[in-house]
């Protein structure tokens, strides 16, 4: 696996540099629990390496988040939607999740995401308790794309926290008598912004040409001032 956190740096491969090592190594960083007040980081900017073929002259990219890049969700096993921006060359990217507690791994995954350009979903598996999000816990997340295996300080990367809360009696019994568009709306007035998204998401590939998710989808982006990526497709995993 790509990343390894600084206290298993010396079992990584020679050459390949930890995103978590490098951040750990900035002043004032030693530490990325959630209550370190750690400012999240909704766009990539580009690399610093200036590789080529991992850069972008438009929209970069974007964990699809409201601006603070934090969010809540009641759901153990959560999708966390990111947009990839288009790019010269095929490239892999990573996504880490952390528990906020004790910066332990909690799940990490590779993806080869070719040449794709729109949104893609990184579900948590529900197939390991391991996996799953405690609630009233805070857990912190990355998504990079990874430009050179052989030195991560050029990753392109987006940070940001999610927190699992348990769901209120009366709210569980309102969703169960809506349909997905109507559950959009609670979600959202519960504040729980991870699992509004995965349902619009889930049903653009579907449904995209339906006016009322397509309106539900632009307002949806529109309101946390990501507009720009409403035209983007949704990619199937």
């Amino acid at each position: 696996m790509l990343f390894n956190p600084i206290w298993k740096a010396a079992a990584a491969p020679i050459g390949v540099i930890s995103l978590l090592t490098l951040f750990l190594a900035l002043p004032g960083a030693e530490s990325v629990r959630a209550d370190d007040d750690i400012p999240g980081r909704r766009a990539g900017g580009g690399t610093r390496s200036g590789n080529p073929s991992c850069t972008f002259n438009r929209t970069p990219l974007m964990a699809v988040v409201p601006e603070t890049a934090t969010g809540l969700t009641a759901q153990s096993s959560p999708t966390l939607y990111f947009y990839l921006p288009p790019m010269e060359a095929k490239q892999v990217a990573e996504f880490v999740l952390l528990d906020g507690t004790d910066d332990a791994i909690v799940y990490e995954e590779t993806l080869h995401i070719g040449e794709k350009s729109g949104i893609i979903g990184v579900t948590i598996p529900s197939n390991r308790t391991d996996f799953e999000l405690k609630t009233d816990r805070d857990y912190q997340w990355y998504f990079s794309i990874v430009c050179d295996p052989e030195d991560r300080s050029g990753d392109v990367v987006v940070e940001g926290r999610i927190r699992r809360t348990d769901l209120e009696p009366t709210l569980v019994t309102q969703l169960n008598q809506k349909t997905p568009l109507e559950q959009v709306d609670l979600y959202l007035k519960a504040e729980l912004w991870y699992d509004a998204l995965s349902i619009l998401a889930q049903l653009q590939p579907d449904r995209g040409d339906d006016p009322a998710v397509s309106a539900a989808w632009n307002q949806l982006l529109q309101s946390v001032d990501l507009g720009v990526l409403a035209r983007e497709p949704v990619l199937r995993p």
